[in-house]
């Protein structure tokens, strides 16, 4: 069920991890994704790597929303299309 697509999916994003960090060609140390890029930005990339998780996560959780918020509503077939917008 859920949990095992959970072990699986946090394992495989291990394993990819792992094997990312470990490879002996252009091998970075961990603090490269806390500090600032090369263009001359001294922003820190994991402020980047925050807003991009932030698209799949609305993604997962916005379809649902809808169908939650219709459930508490009162005649939700007319007021949700107006607070939509």
């Amino acid at each position: 069920g859920v949990s095992l697509e959970l072990v699986i999916t946090v394992g495989a994003t291990a394993l990819i991890a792992i094997i990312a960090f470990s490879a002996p060609e252009n091998h970075q140390p961990i603090s490269v994704l806390f500090t600032g890029g090369e263009s001359g930005d001294k922003a820190s990339y994991l402020l980047a790597w925050l807003a991009a998780a932030l698209g799949p996560f609305f993604g997962l959780i916005g379809v649902e929303s809808g169908a939650d918020v219709a459930e508490e509503t009162k005649d939700a077939r007319r007021v949700i299309p107006k607070t939509m917008f």
